[in-house]
């Protein structure tokens, strides 16, 4: 696993990852889940790990264009169902209980309720990679090729204030906004519960009332998204991820024994709740076993420490001890960084949350601005090819470098003592 002595130069990488990311910028201003610029985006992909002689797939399917209409649809029906439970609580519990069930679903990438209402688009997932036969270990890289809205909800001051807070451990859950939306709605049909059986009272009115306030914050914060309809450029997110895949390509093609499969998989429709992740996770997932495949998102390089994100929204995630550790030992060995810290993200996720919550080993890697509680420019108009950090790109694919030939170290070890 010795190093390429013919591998490109730093400088040479960062003015390679700024061209990939200027040509993608400049196929189209929204590169949305299932339009035709995130298309063009991946052909644009698959060309390039075509010139590194990988065999390259892209891969259909179905997806909705929204997150963030998906939520407005699940906290909107949800405020609604509070409005009808006044005069008919047995409708409004079916109703908060489809909204809160369904949401459940939606998060842990199990199931798919309300979200089937919203129309469907044809997106695709791009894989590269040299096959290997019956591998010992196969890893997998991910990062996604569409961008996202924007909206207030995107401030950095707005940012700041939910997650910047100081609270007690107990009380740390509260910094889980969607987890308090989603509790407080099976709180509500439990409300409307009783109001069935026994009548509305002042206590239950007002129990009703602040059971919704979540709820409705949620709804009018994600519906401002959907009318403002405005599309950021996404260097950052997530082209620096895609860019890297490139970069990683090329160094660890002499680095990695034959037995061991490098997946560079770039999902569409990340944005839109991981819909290009659960559907390459359940193409693939008799193929890809859960004891020798470990997938890995690479999201959002910049703008901030390097971080292993902590995904789980609303059901937690626990990051595995051993692939933790063996995080801690690359960041030890990348120059620049000597440890890495871990993130807990408050709201949404990464691919890699797409197949944890299916029983794989996943972690995910990306930067976050400790003053905000997110990347600089995150979700926002300013996340444009001039405000990428190239250095810190880099580092963050050292990183990732690192972490890869650890993971084979650690495992290829491992089978040799058995």
């Amino acid at each position: 696993m010795s190093e390429s002595p013919n591998r490109p130069s730093k400088t040479d990488e960062k003015a390679n990852l700024r061209r990939v990311i200027r040509q993608i910028l400049d196929l189209g201003k929204r590169r949305l889940a299932g339009s035709d610029t995130e298309r063009r985006a991946h052909e644009y992909l698959d060309g390039e790990f075509q010139k590194l002689e990988l065999q390259t797939e892209l891969i259909p399917f179905w997806t909705d264009q929204s997150g963030y209409r998906n939520m407005a649809l699940h906290f909107g029906l949800a405020v609604f169902g509070t409005w009808v439970a006044f005069d008919h609580p047995f409708v409004a519990m079916l109703i908060h209980l489809t909204v809160a069930i369904s949401y459940l679903g939606d998060s842990t990438k199990k199931r798919y309720l309300l979200r089937r209402l919203l129309g469907k688009t044809a997106s695709q997932n791009l894989l590269a990679r040299r096959l290997v036969a019956n591998p010992v270990l196969r890893i997998v890289l991910i990062a996604h090729a569409d961008a996202s809205y924007t909206g207030f909800l995107f401030k950095p001051e707005f940012i700041r204030a939910g997650t910047q807070r100081q609270l007690p451990e107990k009380l740390a859950f509260l910094k889980k906004s969607l987890l308090v939306a989603t509790a407080s709605v099976f709180l509500l049909a439990f409300v409307d519960f009783l109001i069935w059986v026994d009548d509305l009272t002042t206590f239950k009115s007002f129990l009703l009332v602040l059971a919704t306030i979540p709820s409705a914050i949620a709804f009018a914060l994600n519906y401002e998204v959907v009318r403002r309809n405005e599309v950021v450029p996404g260097a950052n997110d997530n082209l620096t991820g895609c860019g890297a895949l490139l970069v990683l390509a090329e160094r660890l093609k002499s680095q990695v024994p034959a037995n061991v499969e490098i997946v560079y998989a770039v999902t569409g429709a990340e944005e839109v709740g991981l819909a290009g992740a659960v559907a390459m996770r359940n193409k693939m997932s008799t193929r890809w076993s859960r004891t020798n495949t470990i997938p890995i998102a690479v999201d959002t390089l910049c703008g901030g420490d390097l971080v292993l994100f902590q995904d789980g929204e609303v059901v937690p995630l626990h990051m595995p001890r051993w692939l933790a550790n063996v995080a801690q030992r690359a960041a030890k060995n990348t120059e620049g960084l000597e440890s890495i810290a871990t993130f807990d993200i408050p709201a949404g996720a990464t691919d890699a949350a797409a197949f944890a919550y299916d029983g794989y080993d996943a972690l995910a890697v990306g930067c976050v601005d400790p003053l905000i509680g997110a990347p600089k420019n995150y979700h926002l108009p300013s996340d444009t090819l001039e405000n990428v950090d190239f250095d810190q790109v880099i580092l963050a694919v050292d990183f990732v470098e690192k972490l890869v030939l650890e993971l084979v170290s650690e495992r290829l070890g491992k089978a040799k003592s058995a």
